[in-house]
Formats: C-alpha cells, sequence, structure tokens
C-alpha cells in the first residue's frame, strides 16, 4: 500500500461523522438484549408445551361427546361416545331381564362403541358407562316397536350453526319425547368437520341422543372440500345396505313398526343417481308395499326457496320414488318449511308423493318466492320462523305437525295410507 492510499483511507476515518461509533456501540448491545429475550421466551414456551404434556399424560380421561344411539333395530342397538384422550378401561354394563350384562366395548383411540343384541322389540333397557369403577354416565333406550303399535319421530335439518334457536328446538323435540329423530343433512356448518361436532351437533342434543336413535343423511356442507363426508362417516354407526359398490353408509335404510325409511345422499352426481342409486331405491321398496314409505334427502326437487327445484333429482330419483309408490319425501337445503300437495310427474295427483321441506333447524332462515309466484301446489309455506316437523303414524293413519322455537303448531295435515 502506497502513502496515498494510507493518506485516503485516514481521510475516510476522519471524515466520518461523529457520534457514528458510539451509535453503533450502543444499538449492539440493545440487539443483544433483545435476542436474550426472545431466547428466553422460545425457551419458556418450549418448557411449558412439554410440561403441559406431561400434566396431560398424568390427568384421567373425561368424558366430551356423546353417547349417541345409533342404528337401532328391533333387537339390537348401537351407543358411541367419545373421551378426551384414549381409555381403554370404558366399559358398558345394561340391566336385561333384571340382571346386569357388561358388553365388550370396541376402542378406537378416544371413539368408544358399543353394539348391543339379543334384545326385545319395544322395550326400554337402562345402561351404565363406566371408567374403571367409576360410574361416568347412565341412561336408558327403547328397541324399535314392533309391526302394528304406533309411534313419532321427528324431521329437520341445516341446523349445525349452534345458534339460539337450534338449542331451542332441541328442546321442543325433548318435550314430544319422539321414537326417533332424522336429519335432512348440513348437521355442522360450514364444513362438517369433526372439530365443530361437539358445539354444534352433540351439545344441542345431548340429552336426545343418549336415549332416541338418530338418523342422519348427507347435505352438502358435510361434504365439503375439506371433509367429502369423511368426518361425518367417523361418528355415525349407520346400515351397511346401500347400493353395491358404493362408499357404505351415504345410503341406507331402516324399517319402523309399520314404515320403511329410505336415505339417499343427494350430493351424487347425476349419473350415479339415475344408474345406481335410484334402482337400489326401488329395490328397497318393493316388499315393502303394505308399509308406509318414506324417503330422507337433502337437496329438494320441489322448492319456492331461493335454491329452487333440484332437477337431477327430479330426473333421477322422482320416477323411482313415484313408481314405488312413496308416501312423503323429506329433504332440507333451503332453510324453511314447505309442504306440497300429493305430487305425480310434477302434478297434483290423489295417488302422488307429499314434498316436505324441512330445512329451518337452526340455520338462518331463507325467504321463499312471493306467494303470487309460487306454483298452486305448495300448500304450506313458513320462512319467517325456525320450526321441525312432528310426524304421528297410527296405523293407517299419519298426522304431521310443524313446531317452531316456541313450541306453536304453525301447519297440520293428515292423510291415510294408499
Amino acid at each position: 500500500m502506497g502513502l496515498d492510499d494510507g493518506r485516503d483511507e485516514q481521510e475516510r476515518v476522519d471524515s466520518a461523522e461523529p457520534g457514528a461509533a458510539t451509535e453503533e456501540a450502543t444499538f449492539r448491545p440493545r440487539r443483544s438484549a433483545r435476542l436474550r429475550v426472545l431466547r428466553n421466551c422460545a425457551l419458556f414456551i418450549l418448557v411449558a408445551s412439554a410440561a403441559g404434556h406431561w400434566l396431560w399424560t398424568l390427568l384421567p380421561a373425561r368424558w366430551t361427546d356423546g353417547p349417541m344411539l345409533q342404528n337401532v333395530s328391533e333387537t339390537a342397538a348401537s351407543l358411541v361416545w367419545y373421551t378426551s384422550k384414549p381409555a381403554a378401561d370404558q366399559r358398558f354394563v345394561i340391566r336385561v331381564g333384571g340382571a346386569e350384562r357388561t358388553m365388550p366395548v370396541a376402542h378406537e383411540e378416544t371413539r368408544h362403541r358399543v353394539r348391543i343384541s339379543g334384545l326385545q322389540p319395544g322395550k326400554t333397557y337402562a345402561y351404565r358407562i363406566l371408567g374403571g369403577e367409576h360410574t361416568w354416565m347412565s341412561g336408558e333406550f327403547t328397541t324399535n316397536k314392533p309391526r302394528g303399535r304406533e309411534f313419532s319421530f321427528v324431521v329437520f335439518g341445516d341446523s349445525g350453526r349452534a345458534t339460539a334457536e337450534q338449542f331451542a328446538l332441541a328442546g321442543q323435540m325433548q318435550r314430544l319425547k319422539p321414537d326417533f329423530l332424522l336429519h335432512t343433512g348440513d348437521l355442522v356448518y360450514s364444513a362438517g368437520e369433526r372439530a365443530d361436532f361437539p358445539e354444534r351437533f352433540f351439545q344441542p342434543y345431548r340429552e336426545l341422543l343418549a336415549r332416541v336413535c338418530f338418523w342422519p343423511s348427507l347435505g352438502n356442507h358435510d361434504v365439503s372440500e375439506r371433509t367429502h363426508g369423511g368426518d361425518y362417516l367417523g361418528v355415525f354407526e349407520l346400515p351397511e345396505n346401500g347400493p353395491a359398490e358404493l362408499d357404505v353408509e351415504r345410503h341406507y335404510w331402516f324399517d319402523y313398526a309399520d314404515a320403511r325409511f329410505v336415505i339417499v345422499d343427494s350430493n351424487a352426481d347425476a349419473a350415479e343417481l339415475e344408474q345406481r342409486v335410484a334402482p337400489w331405491l326401488s329395490g328397497c321398496f318393493a316388499d315393502a308395499r303394505d308399509r308406509w314409505r318414506f324417503v330422507v334427502f337433502h337437496h329438494p326437487p320441489y322448492t319456492c326457496g331461493p335454491h329452487g327445484p333440484d332437477e337431477r333429482i327430479q330426473r333421477a330419483l322422482v320416477p323411482a320414488m313415484e313408481a314405488a309408490g312413496v308416501h312423503m319425501v323429506f329433504s332440507g337445503h333451503d332453510h324453511l318449511y314447505e309442504r306440497t300437495a300429493p305430487l305425480r310427474g310434477g302434478q297434483p295427483a290423489d295417488d302422488g308423493v307429499v314434498y316436505v321441506v324441512s330445512g329451518a333447524g337452526g340455520a338462518r332462515l331463507y325467504e321463499a318466492a312471493p306467494a303470487a309466484e309460487r306454483p298452486s301446489y305448495f300448500l304450506a309455506v313458513n320462512d319467517h320462523v325456525h320450526s321441525f316437523s312432528h310426524v304421528a303414524v297410527e296405523g293407517d293413519a299419519l298426522t304431521l305437525r310443524q313446531i317452531d322455537v316456541g313450541g306453536q303448531v304453525i301447519d297440520t295435515w293428515s292423510c291415510r295410507r294408499r
């Protein structure tokens, strides 16, 4: 390095702003202090997380969701419940004929399931669920009534928002003591995820689920891109008697007393509905001509709500239902209540099918088309109050009452079986 180079370097040092070195010296300890604080915070979070996990492993399991009565027949029933952590010591005890019987429990991580068989039709059974020697919960349920007995059921849908109206409707349902519940879809908004089931399904219907069988159907919000219906299928225990080679439990049927119920996943595409589901549905009713015949699915073929009639369902399922002599179809999707006259080919007919939209179960209500714009076959429409359908069957007579959050009857209709 030459003399000029040394002089230039000295000039650069001399020309530096006064106080720059002091600022640099001050900045370094401040930065070091901040880094120490961040490091200590991270260390604290790590230790707290590890301690929390350690404490969680020491805490006993606790009940979270359920019990929920499922897949009940005249001689058998299933119960499902959940715990906060795996608990293999869960036991199920049922009283049968004056004696207690312990049933094996299937443990699937935090989900517990028992299938009880060898029961009698129309009988009430008391049960207890134990963890170790401690009784966690107790209740009772009744098996399906045999043929010739009167019965009642509740139908509702589009409910899972955890609204005050949803809880109020659940209270009204409980007062009626129905024999079972049917749901027209959209159980848990907005995507049918398991994490939302406690608040939006299990809590509102806790008292009902423990003693009354719940029969669901898949709504469009239950098959979101995030779940595709998988969380729904993981929660419920349903009959595996749907169309061959299709996913089990999306479509199924069951009998109760003098009635047969067929539940359809109406989210299926038009080709599947027409080619696979419709023939299966016809077969379900082939040996049920002496029974009441009901169908439940989410998307209504006839509605004056904002979604409008579902033409897929009109083309694929309506002809099969008419040919099978179906008496009533229950749907949801439009958040209101509607009841049509008996229809055949979209026109009133004495031997037609009555279509009921019972989609006012708790979510925000939808506005129906003005009365002047509705087809004349809509005999009852209510879009301003949350409600559910209560159906009572006694032999060849049926009575439907639509009941609102205050317990008021907003529509009544009766008929006799053809």
